[in-house]
């Protein structure tokens, strides 16, 4: 009976000693272990018009200059290991942080052409094929728009710093408001489109403004939004004008079993 509990107890402890050996599915491990190593990774082309920076710092003068950062885009990496098997991820599914061996600011200057943008992550080295692109936006405006208090309106909390708490407020969603551009191509013709047609045509859109800002907009003021189509810097003109809805009320209704009913799953 002992013999026989202690076989178990032997047993039980190789099963969990062997599953504790298990390697990760991508665990950096050594050759010499004779377990699975990552053999490669590789990084699939980051393609940016001209000029559609990214990103931006502020320079020693204080001038904002725009670089193009491709881990702001969605970079597919394939990790390639030593017994042949591959896999499309994120890099950061892979490891918790990423250090840049390419300066950011040396991006600015980067032509139409093909570059390359190197990081490291553990011990590895990944260049990143960067491609600069002819941008066919030559100028961009935009057309005025009129909002109206409490449309396109939705409370937010931010961190007030005079009063070091958290502060609720109404702001405008930007993001859903129907901004127009008249955008002139560098081949001389022009299209009015809205921000959803410019990215199906693979033009970048972008609103430079914290929403927290439009917190004390009110009616019969005109406010200045700056916008971005890939590289070119335009601003709206948004008017917020009175709602004229009053208040609205609902006539009672009555519905009957089996009436205006599905199945659903």
């Amino acid at each position: 009976m002992k013999t026989g509990k202690k076989f178990w107890s032997l047993l039980l402890a190789l099963v969990l000693v062997l599953g504790m050996a298990a390697p990760a599915a991508y665990a950096e491990t050594t050759d010499e272990a004779g377990e699975i190593t990552i053999e490669s990774i590789a990084a699939a082309p980051v393609t940016f018009l001209e000029g559609a920076y990214n990103d931006y710092f502020v320079d020693d003068e204080g001038n904002e200059v725009g670089v193009y950062y491709p881990l702001y885009k969605d970079v597919v990496f394939t990790v390639t290991y030593s017994d042949g098997s591959s896999f499309e991820c994120d890099i950061h599914d892979l490891f918790d942080s990423v250090d840049l061996l390419t300066e950011s600011a040396d991006t600015n200057a980067w032509a139409v052409g093909e570059h390359v943008f190197q990081v490291q992550a553990g011990d590895l080295i990944i260049d990143i094929p960067v491609i600069i692109v002819e941008n066919p936006v030559e100028s961009v405006t935009v057309e005025p728009l009129t909002v109206y208090e409490g449309i396109h309106q939705y409370k937010a909390t931010y961190w007030d710093e005079e009063t070091q708490s958290e502060a609720e407020v109404v702001v405008f969603d930007l993001w859903n408001l129907e901004f127009l551009m008249n955008v002139t191509f560098t081949d001389g013709t022009s299209k009015v489109l809205s921000r959803y047609e410019l990215c199906e045509m693979g033009l970048d859109f972008d609103i430079w403004l914290d929403e927290q800002e439009t917190k004390d907009w009110t009616a019969g003021n005109t406010y200045q939004v700056p916008l971005e189509v890939s590289g070119k810097k335009c601003t709206a003109e948004v008017t917020v004008a009175q709602n004229p809805v009053a208040s609205i009320t609902a006539e009672p209704l009555t519905v009957y079993e089996g009436i205006h009913q599905h199945k659903t799953t």
